[in-house]
């Protein structure tokens, strides 16, 4: 039994080398090898290299072609053994079932991918709602993100059937849906936040006031406007926890 694992790791040893592998593909195609050289690529002399190795195996034999009134040498090409062109049968189911698995995998690849571009947006929503990222830079950055699913999706819809295609839609609406959602939660953090600037401004400025000596405790209308603003800042603080969380739920929901 190990004798033929030995005999097996010795062929597939021999067949391990790409351009030999293609070499042995169109010698069973009747190729001259002049052409085999150059469709793989290589000098003849190299050629001559897989060719040892491939006849070794007994893979492939030579055979002489003679034609009548013909000057000149006769023309040798190499064709498939009896035993090369079983083989090379195999190799092409081996080789039809490794394009069905790469094709499968490329496919999930991507659809996790497109999942992960998703949350990246999402990602990036809440970043500006905590303040991490202006509005111009979400925006960039979403673009960005969008190209690449385009780009992705359309590679998918290049290899995925109609039902596949229509699942990733869906959920793509469903993301879109939370997304929308997020947006609007979006609009409501902007105006909070302006109420926030505006009332830290009027905060700012009376803390400066006072410190210089142009204002005092004992100026009831300037004490309300200070604690008005405070009061608005840490109401606007308390919306801005609410609305993360709102956030976070939606994209917790997703997940």
């Amino acid at each position: 039994m190990s004798e033929i694992y030995r005999e097996m790791a010795k062929l597939f040893k021999a067949l391990a080398n790409e351009k030999r592998l293609i070499a042995f593909k169109y010698f069973s195609l009747k190729y001259h090898p002049e052409d085999v050289s150059e469709k793989i690529g290589v000098k003849r002399q190299s050629l001559q290299k897989h060719i040892d190795v491939l006849r070794e195996m007994e893979l492939i034999r030579p055979k002489v072609l003679r034609s009548e009134g013909r000057i000149g040498r006769p023309r040798t090409l190499y064709v498939p053994t009896k035993f090369g062109k079983k083989l090379l049968s195999r190799i092409e189911e081996a080789k039809n079932e490794i394009y069905q698995y790469m094709r499968e995998k490329r496919k999930k690849d991507i659809k996790k991918e497109i999942k992960k571009l998703r949350d990246e947006i999402k990602r990036n929503e809440l970043r500006h709602m905590r303040e991490e990222i202006s509005r111009e830079e979400l925006k960039r950055r979403v673009k960005e993100l969008e190209e690449k699913m385009k780009e992705l999706m359309k590679e998918l819809r290049s290899m995925e059937g109609e039902e596949e295609i229509k699942e990733v839609e869906m959920e793509e609406i469903e993301e879109n849906t939370v997304l929308e959602k997020i947006s609007d939660l979006n609009r409501a953090l902007d105006e909070l936040l302006e109420m926030k600037r505006s009332a830290k401004a009027v905060y700012s400025e009376g803390r400066r006031l006072w410190a210089i000596g142009k204002a005092s405790k004992e100026d009831k209308e300037f004490m309300d406007i200070i604690k008005r603003n405070k009061a608005i800042i840490e109401k606007v603080d308390e919306g801005l926890k609410e609305l993360v969380e709102r956030i976070e739920n939606e994209i917790g929901g997703r997940q």
